[in-house]
């Protein structure tokens, strides 16, 4: 074995001369660089030249994948996304007889409204439905307005005395502006992409961007044939017109009150059928279409022996994300005061985010998110088995004197 010296060249043989690189010969790619190059190219974000509109943005995790808020702004959060993919259909399931998933369909094409999207609603009564659509909320009220002007301004006031001394180090002149600006900014654009609605409120008016599918048995009783045609018109309308999104809303899906023909509804060749053609033409318009599906389990015989017992497996794996509510038994009144802030009214499994679980990501999280619906719709946030404090003992310790 033999050693060179350090800053020896190595000199080649004549077995294998250097490579010539000619500056007239095209450079190849490999067939995989060529491949993803091709794929990256026709995404539905780099297709486009112009910029995106404040109503969507790109994926964090995938940048070739656009999305949309669903009007919940938790519920973006628990996505992974900070949103709805396009392309994707959201499943919303709900485990009792309760309507709390209503809250997130009418939140949702309510952002869709005041996105100047098409949103198409199926098997709802028409003009009434959109009527119940919730109202923006109005301007909020920040308390720490007045405190914060003499902060940055001026000296503290006599009631500001618990503020630190160095109140003239925190931004003064253009600084403060300049920081002013770009909170007003970021807040502008984050209501621009998901705005806060008051759910206790109604619209003023009918938006003339919502349309209404009904649910009609036609030829050989199929009750689905009617919606596949009615959305493809749609998403036919809006095929020129660059960004327009058409957020399908299925509310109550399966409810025998909407769909008459119950027996042919439930059959799983004909269900399982609708759900793959709906899918396709979602595939084929991935970014122009979104839809958003509720569903009560409480219609299916979950423990029993009939073919109802496998739909909901199968409903699951043919949509792009399950988010399933647990509503929990309403507490009493004398629980409720104890609690100022409220308790949670049920829980929140993650059961399929889109895109992430396709690509084989574990994303299923059961009962670690609880629900709330409060005047802003649903609030969906982190849950914990509380700490139990003696209240009694804790009253008694600070009644007794201290011992030195």
């Amino acid at each position: 074995m033999s050693f060179r010296k350090r800053n020896d060249p190595i000199s080649l043989s004549a077995r294998h001369p250097p490579p010539i690189i000619s500056s007239s010969a095209p450079l190849r790619l490999p067939p995989e660089t060529a491949a993803s190059k091709t794929t990256a190219v026709s995404s539905p974000s780099s297709s486009s030249s112009t910029p995106l509109p404040p109503s969507l943005r790109p994926s964090p995790l995938f940048s070739d994948h656009v999305m949309l808020s669903t009007g919940t702004s938790s519920l973006d959060k628990l996505l992974l996304h900070g949103g709805q993919p396009l392309g994707t259909n959201l499943l919303i399931e709900e485990s009792s007889a309760t309507d709390f998933a209503s809250v997130l369909a009418r939140c949702y094409a309510a952002q869709g409204v005041c996105n100047g999207d098409l949103v198409a609603v199926v098997g709802v009564e028409e003009g009434r439905w959109g009527a119940e659509l919730p109202s923006k909320m109005g301007p909020r009220r920040s308390s720490k307005s007045s405190s914060s002007k003499s902060v940055e301004g001026g000296p503290p006031t006599p009631n500001q005395q618990g503020l630190k001394i160095a109140w003239r180090y925190r931004g003064t002149g253009a600084n403060a502006a300049q920081n002013a600006d770009t909170e007003t900014h970021s807040s502008a654009s984050d209501e621009n992409y998901c705005t806060p609605f008051n759910i206790t409120a109604r619209a003023l008016h009918q938006p003339t961007n919502l349309r209404y599918i009904s649910v009609e048995v036609g030829q050989g009783g199929n009750v689905y044939d009617g919606i596949l045609s009615r959305v493809s018109a749609l998403l036919a309308s809006i095929k020129r017109e660059e960004h327009k999104i058409l957020r399908l809303v299925i509310p109550g899906f399966l409810n025998p009150t909407v769909y008459a023909d119950v027996e042919f509804a439930f059959q799983p060749s004909r269900l399982l059928g609708f759900l793959t053609s709906l899918r396709s033409i979602m595939r084929s318009n991935e970014g122009k279409i979104t839809t958003f599906i509720t569903l009560s389990t409480g219609l299916f015989d979950l423990n029993g022996d009939g073919f109802n017992n496998v739909l909901i497996p199968w409903i699951e794996m043919l949509v792009d994300g399950v988010i399933r509510l647990v509503p929990t038994p309403s507490l009493s009144k004398s629980q409720n005061k104890d609690d100022e802030k409220g308790s949670f009214q049920g829980f929140v499994d993650v059961i399929k985010v889109p895109i992430v679980s396709d690509r084989g990501a574990m994303v299923v999280r059961n009962t670690e998110y609880a629900f709330k619906i409060g005047k802003g719709g649903m609030r969906i946030e982190k849950w914990g088995i509380p700490v139990m404090i003696d209240e009694a003992e804790e009253k008694k310790k600070a009644s007794d004197p201290l011992d030195f």
